[in-house]
């Protein structure tokens, strides 16, 4: 994780945990400070569907959500996620997000669940989507952009 995505998360994380303990603007800080990473993430890798943005929006949308609801376990599992995240490297709504079928190349199975969610670093990630063990046989973006077809 570079610097400047580790800090992004710890102050999306240090101002949600402030919203829950009492600062109403922690919120929305939060939110504020999620949406300015994935435009700059946006800028910089130029593919606005990429993985990493896709996690910025459903971290923003997720607090905005548990705002407006008033779900304060919404926010609370936020916090576990980004200590997660932060702490041991192990993002799980990075992991959920590519099990979506357009960031996948292969069909939805188990092996496929497993690889994902089993302790550890992911698996490749090529440009066309996830590419690790059980993505039923799919060649990688190297194999594939080599290839004529």
């Amino acid at each position: 994780m570079s610097s400047l995505s580790r800090a992004a998360w710890l102050l999306c994380g240090a101002a949600l945990l402030a919203g829950r303990l009492g600062w109403p603007s922690g919120v929305y800080l939060a939110v504020t400070i999620s949406a300015l990473h994935g435009a700059v993430l946006a800028s910089v890798f130029g593919r606005p569907a990429s993985v990493a943005i896709q996690l910025r929006s459903l971290f923003a949308a997720v607090a905005v959500l548990g705002a407006a609801l008033q779900l304060p376990a919404l926010h609370w599992l936020q916090i576990l996620g980004v200590t997660l995240r932060v702490g041991l490297g192990y993002c799980i709504g990075g992991r959920l997000l590519l099990l979506l079928p357009w960031n996948r190349t292969g069909p939805l199975g188990l092996a496929r669940v497993w690889t994902l969610f089993r302790p550890g670093p992911l698996p490749h990630v090529a440009p066309g989507g996830f590419d690790g063990p059980g993505a039923g046989g799919q060649r990688t973006a190297s194999a594939r952009s080599a290839s004529p077809s």
